[in-house]
């Protein structure tokens, strides 16, 4: 229904969430041959989706915006991993467990 008419601007949110993913593909390329003539504002959580339909791409967390530009750029800049920390307490684990086999 966005589409219709050809705007200018074009709005669009999660257009293919819960879509199967033959159907999803379509809706996609529909999204991308549209954006050949209007700008397209597209909001997603699917990384994949933002990438298939998108050239340009930001990132908002808690509504700011953290980060705009290309997909490459994006990639080069925070693409490299993630660094993960666990502070493991053995103690409380092994008091756990025995509780555990003594309530058994």
């Amino acid at each position: 229904m966005a589409m219709i008419g050809s705007p200018k601007l074009i709005f669009i949110d999660e257009a293919t969430t819960g879509v199967d993913p033959a159907s999803r593909q379509i809706i996609w390329q529909g999204i991308r041959n549209e954006g050949r003539k209007s700008a397209v504002v597209y909001t997603t959580h699917a990384m994949e989706e933002a990438e298939s339909v998108s050239n340009k791409l930001t990132i908002m967390v808690r509504g700011y915006f953290k980060c705009f530009g290309t997909l490459q750029d994006i990639k080069a800049k925070y693409g490299e991993g993630f660094e993960i920390f666990f502070n493991l307490n053995t103690q409380q684990i092994n008091e756990r467990t025995l509780d555990r086999e003594t309530a058994n």
